[in-house]
């Protein structure tokens, strides 16, 4: 039953029917029993244990917990490599420098991380005072009275009397005035005229430094690991508030202008594509017509008298001085002189000259093919670049699509968190409770394998959390890519219907930002939750094996490492699953482009997914080279451009610029995707379009690039057999 033919509508039907109940069911049955057992766990559990710690008498701190003897326990590390046995003090909140626990002091300062008190050496800048290095500074005698800022000069003992003060000097400063003899009146008039006159001098300075004192404070009671473990705790903090002071120009550059930059390349992408592609042709081409020139002179074939000719005319151009410099002290210019002569030189060896011979004609073989390939697909590749625009208008119609990827993030972080602290209870939980448990499901005469049982009912409950987690994961996955395709569907079909337009765009009547989101996400709400349960069920049926393979392969380890048929054995499975769930995703991904198109169940629209991978296998991959392209180029340009933007307006910026960068990346990869379901969508709603209604709802470029008219209603951008 093909709801679409038989209601008669156009595009998606407006009228849906709910899809899969019977998995929708199946999948609220589930939560609800494991809602029920994740209650029972947290119930029965004190997982504060764990997130608060327990002292030395082993009773379960409030708050946090302080380890005094942390440097003695971490020198037993080998009878208690997990340190599960870490001398602990209950505390309210960490230590400072100082203090005293019960009778314990505390030599350096404590930071809290899970509710454990760690210690770090703390390093603060204790003064400072800005300088200028150039031009230098007026010496005059330290009796003397200066009569301009160029004549206040540094300190002789740390060689900062060349440079000159900007500002008024800092207290260790005047002190090192004081040791070096200068009079109090002189160190008094040296202030007064930097106050007065710094901030003007300042703008006369052509570099400035910075002079300042650091102090730091180091246990030298501690053993070296714990020396080690304070020194990078302590880096880590120092670099943690450099973040924090930070954090709005981070969350400024990594989210919201990372985000407006993909969204500007996105919206340019289609005014170049087709040059794009085609210098992407001719640069491909190029290579390969030189590396194929390169064997056929290797091989003694032709004459190398052209490659010289263009050797030459290449050295008479010559590049710029200073970079010639440059590459010479680094030997590069000789190494590229030294290559391209034996390139250009045939081989001497005439065993080799075969192997050059044989390369070189199947290479021009090779190139000849590819040459026919790229002229039969020139259909295809004008399909694409209409893709690419008509993509790019639907964001603009709607750009609220692009904040999609955000909302469902937050969602699938709550659940991460709920899931997290229900695995935390299960590890808590008293295996006499899960012992009890196991007798009231009827098993019985346990004996000695009490504890075992135990153990075994808990660690299965970690995975079946674990499973919960992978089918609450692609839900999400599935959720978005369905509402995204929605939106795109309704769009192509009903832009211009001016009764069922709500929800298409800025134009639509009545339209307000996150329309088209609100309306796509309620219509799969409504009718569609089933069929999304179903497909993320299998997803995450198919992923679960592949992490009980890891883990088998990380438990077996050591008894494999000198076996390689298991480890072949491994990595034969591990393939063949791989391979599997990409084939997989990428068939639930069109499914549910094509639920959301015509409103199928979940396993007819496998079919009809199906059915265009097989029919369509040459645009779909090219739709899916050209998503794999754009996501590197975009993912790499938008951090590197807010990396640098974080370098002008950032002091300290590396770690920020780190920051910069992974929430730059993940912006991109969420934005890119977007735009991947978009196209994936538009190809799927014009294919349909074709089959039932000749092409007459498509968009002017991609009516153009697919060739719709009026008596065709089949579409022509594959190869013919």
């Amino acid at each position: 039953h093909d709801p679409q033919k038989a209601e008669g509508t156009a595009g998606p039907v407006i009228n849906r029917r709910c899809t899969d109940l019977i998995w929708l069911f199946i999948f609220l049955v589930y939560c609800a029993i494991f809602s029920f057992c994740s209650y029972m766990v947290m119930a029965a559990s004190n997982p504060q244990e764990l997130w608060h710690g327990v002292d030395h008498n082993k009773e379960p701190c409030d708050n946090k917990i302080y380890f005094p003897k942390l440097y003695k326990d971490f020198t037993d590390l080998i009878k208690d490599p997990y340190m599960q046995n870490l001398y602990g003090v209950c505390v309210n909140a960490c230590p400072k420098q100082g203090d005293m626990v019960e009778d314990w002091f505390v030599p350096l300062p404590t930071l809290a991380i899970a509710n454990r008190c760690i210690p770090y050496q703390h390093t603060a800048t204790a003064n400072g005072t800005t300088m200028c290095a150039w031009p230098r500074c007026e010496l005059i005698k330290s009796e003397n009275l200066p009569k301009t800022p160029r004549q206040v000069c540094g300190l002789k003992l740390d060689k900062t009397d060349n440079y000159w003060l900007v500002e008024k000097p800092d207290t260790w400063l005047q002190m090192g005035w004081r040791n070096e003899g200068v009079s109090d009146g002189v160190i008094q008039s040296r202030v007064s005229i930097m106050k007065e006159k710094g901030e003007a001098a300042k703008q006369t300075c052509e570099v400035l430094v910075h002079r300042g004192m650091t102090t730091m404070l180091e246990d030298r009671s501690a053993s070296i690991v714990n020396k080690l473990v304070s020194k990078y705790t302590g880096y880590a903090f120092r670099q943690a508030q450099v973040l924090f002071n930070n954090l709005a120009w981070v969350l400024g550059l990594g989210l919201g202008g990372s985000l407006v930059l993909c969204l500007i390349i996105i919206m340019f992408v289609p005014c170049c594509v087709k040059l794009v592609m085609a210098v992407l042709m001719c640069s491909l081409f190029a290579a390969l017509l030189l590396a194929d020139y390169i064997l056929f002179v290797q091989a003694d074939i032709v004459p190398n008298t052209t490659g010289k000719a263009i050797h030459d005319l290449l050295e008479d151009v010559g590049v710029p001085d200073a970079l010639e410099k440059g590459l010479d002290a680094l030997g590069v210019m000789a190494n590229v002189t030294s290559v391209t002569d034996k390139m250009l030189r045939a081989q001497e060896d005439a065993e080799m000259q075969k192997w050059y011979q044989w390369a070189a004609i199947g290479l021009a073989i090779g190139i000849c093919l590819l040459f026919c390939i790229v002229i039969a697909l020139r259909h295809n590749f004008k399909v694409l670049a209409a893709l690419l625009e008509v993509a790019s208008q639907t964001l603009r119609e709607m750009p609220s699509l692009l904040l999609f990827p955000f909302l469902n993030l937050i969602s699938l972080a709550c659940w991460l968190v709920l899931l997290l602290y229900v695995l935390l209870g299960t590890l808590a939980l008293d295996n006499s409770v899960a012992m009890r448990w196991l007798e009231k499901m009827g098993v019985q005469n346990l004996g000695l394998q009490d504890v075992k049982n135990a153990k075994f009912a808990k660690r299965g409950f970690m995975w079946t959390t674990l499973f919960s987690f992978l089918w609450i994961y692609f839900y999400h996955i599935a959720a978005f890519q369905t509402t995204i395709a929605g939106a795109v569907a309704h769009w192509y079909f009903y832009r211009l219907d001016p009764e069922h337009s709500a929800g298409t765009g800025i134009h639509s009547k009545g339209w307000f930002f996150g329309r088209p989101l609100v309306y796509a996400y309620c219509r799969v709400v409504r009718y569609h939750m089933g069929s999304l349960a179903l497909g993320s069920l299998i997803l995450a049926l198919v992923t679960l094996p592949r992490i009980i393979l890891e883990y088998l392969d990380q438990q077996s380890k050591r008894a494999s490492e000198n076996n390689p048929v298991v480890q072949l054995a491994f990595r034969a499975i591990r393939c063949c699953l791989w391979c599997f769930d990409q084939c997989l995703k990428w068939l639930t991904t069109y499914s549910y482009i094509n639920i959301a198109v015509s409103g199928r169940p979940f396993c007819k629209a496998a079919h009809k997914s199906f059915v265009i991978l097989a029919k369509y296998p040459v645009q779909v991959t090219l739709d899916y080279l050209a998503s794999t392209v754009l996501q590197a180029v975009v993912g790499l340009l938008v951090p590197l451009c807010m990396v640098m933007a974080a370098y002008f307006k950032m002091g300290s910026w590396v770690v920020c610029g780190v920051a910069v960068a992974l929430l730059a990346y993940m912006v991109t990869r969420m934005a890119v995707g977007v735009y991947d379901i978009c196209i994936s969508a538009l190809f799927v709603c014009a294919i349909d379009d074709a089959e039932k209604h000749g092409g007459k709802y498509a968009p002017d470029e991609l009516r153009q690039a697919f060739g719709f008219s009026a008596r065709r209603l089949t579409i022509d951008v594959e190869l013919s057999s």
